[in-house]
């Protein structure tokens, strides 16, 4: 967490060691979860309800006010069956003296609070903090897992005038019900999974009839080839995702990542 200001559970302050996960849940939606992730921890619902199905099947409601202790709970999925967002606090000790928090396989998840950056026009960045950069200690540019409240997806971390950010896309922000300005609740981890871009059936059809373009696209990273199936996949009509696919290509085949 940053700045001053510590969140209370129940109106009493957190102690700053103690590890705190805000969860917001949109009307109807859910999150899919496992016991692992709530080890030893309490959990209040601050606003809304939320029902917690277990591994079993079994299910039960909480509404505002409850606590809930989820370390007695195989816990499977939060779902959200209210007509309004449900706001979630949990909160648990120390795991280790540096706030670090390991998941059954080692990787460290990193969680703090922050403000969603405007880089102005349309773009926007999570930034991350010298000391999450310290704890993740895999150089500059890692490739790492982001959640940004209920919403987790794949990015790497980038310099962006002089300071770590991660990458918020349009349909991320709109994913995670977020804009430029919010102060938002992250979860930061090492992404050590492969990585492979489903290239649309379309797309894939017009690379293969250009082999030199199929060479290219499959010799760059990640995230360039993401950057091509995106900007074909983010098209509002046909017509614009065969322009893009076309440009792509003729891009591709002059040996260009983008």
């Amino acid at each position: 967490m940053t700045g001053d200001h510590r969140p209370t559970l129940l109106g009493r302050p957190i102690p700053a060691s103690f590890g705190v996960v805000r969860v917001n849940i949109p009307a109807g939606g859910e999150r899919p979860t496992d016991a692992s992730e709530w080890g030893s921890a309490l959990m209040v619902v601050e606003e809304g309800s939320v029902e917690v199905e277990t591994t079993s099947g079994a299910a039960r409601t909480f509404h505002h006010g409850d606590l809930i202790c989820l370390e007695w709970l195989a816990v499977r999925t939060l779902r959200n069956p209210g007509p309004g967002v449900a706001r979630l606090v949990a909160v648990r000790p120390p795991l280790d003296p540096h706030g670090l928090d390991p998941d059954p396989e080692g990787v460290l998840h990193m969680r703090y609070r922050t403000t969603i950056a405007s880089g102005g026009g349309n773009t926007t960045g999570v930034p991350v903090p010298d000391e999450v950069m310290t704890a993740l200690n895999a150089g500059r540019k890692p490739a790492v897992t982001v959640t940004v409240g209920a919403h987790t997806y794949r990015s790497s971390v980038a310099t962006v005038d002089g300071r770590p950010m991660i990458s918020l896309s349009a349909a991320n922000r709109e994913a995670a019900g977020v804009k430029a300005g919010d102060e938002v609740d992250v979860e930061v981890a090492l992404d050590t999974a492969p990585r492979v871009v489903s290239v649309p059936d379309d797309f894939a059809a017009a690379l293969d009839a250009e082999p030199a373009a199929r060479r290219t696209f499959d010799g760059i990273s990640y995230s360039n080839q993401r950057w091509h199936v995106e900007s074909v996949t983010g098209a509002k009509t046909d017509e614009t995702r065969q322009r893009r696919i076309a440009k792509s290509v003729d891009m591709l085949r002059e040996g260009r990542a983008r």
